[in-house]
């Protein structure tokens, strides 16, 4: 029985294309509204078979590079789809400050 398993990865290497942001500058480059929309994208592509995904939370994180920032959006279904059998799935997924999604990686388990 496969299991798949998804992780985000944002490197060093992605970070360095990316716009700074100083937290002094009254908004970051890339706006919420922005990075949700390219989250929905990203978990739509990764979770098909789910149609709807309820917003749980936009955070925003530094990274250890000196003004490099990235989104965490995280997602969860809603709540009618709730059955004892199968607790509700949650998912999280990183958006660069240029507007593009962290890096997807695959890992399959036996």
């Amino acid at each position: 029985n496969e299991q798949v398993t998804y992780r985000v990865e944002i490197t060093g290497d992605d970070l360095a294309s990316t716009p700074d942001w100083i937290p002094s500058d009254e908004n970051p480059p890339l706006s919420p509204r922005q990075a949700l929309r390219v989250a929905r994208t990203t978990v739509s592509q990764l979770m098909p078979e789910t149609t709807r995904w309820d917003l749980v939370g936009i955070e925003l994180h530094p990274t250890d590079v000196p003004n490099k920032w990235f989104y965490e959006v995280s997602f969860r279904e809603p709540s009618r789809d709730y059955t004892v059998s199968r607790p509700l799935k949650g998912i999280s997924t990183f958006v660069r400050m240029d507007g593009k999604s962290g890096t997807i990686i695959k890992d399959w388990k036996e």
